[in-house]
């Protein structure tokens, strides 16, 4: 059997909303992509939201350390079996090599868009 396993950069406010979503409801796994140094990030961040962060990286199977957002980019490209994205345009930034990944992407009214059958 396979699960439900999101893989994702934790910098971003509403992609942490739907990790921890994911997780708490439905049992889902978390790898955390960190493209800084965790110091870094967590600064960056607005108090109000940091247990948040550290909520996640605390429950998270892994934590890859990568250098840069071209980095997270790459690793996506190469292990995610479908890429999911808040907003198509995050899609963009993709590197060549995954051009005919399956993709979803919620448009704005949070309705889900796909690329492939399943």
């Amino acid at each position: 059997d396979r699960g439900l396993t999101l893989a994702l950069a934790p910098a971003d406010a509403a992609a942490r909303r739907v990790a921890t979503a994911a997780v708490s409801r439905f049992g889902a796994g978390l790898f955390l992509l960190l493209p800084t140094p965790l110091s870094r990030m967590l600064a960056a961040q607005p108090a109000a939201e940091r247990a948040g962060v550290l909520g996640l990286l605390a429950g998270a199977e892994r934590r890859v350390q990568l250098a840069g957002e071209a980095a997270v980019a790459h690793w996506l490209a190469h292990r995610a079996e479908i890429l999911f994205a808040l907003d198509e345009a995050a899609f963009k930034g993709l590197p060549e090599i995954a051009p005919l990944a399956k993709r979803v992407h919620l448009d704005a009214r949070g309705a889900a868009h796909w690329n492939f059958e399943f």
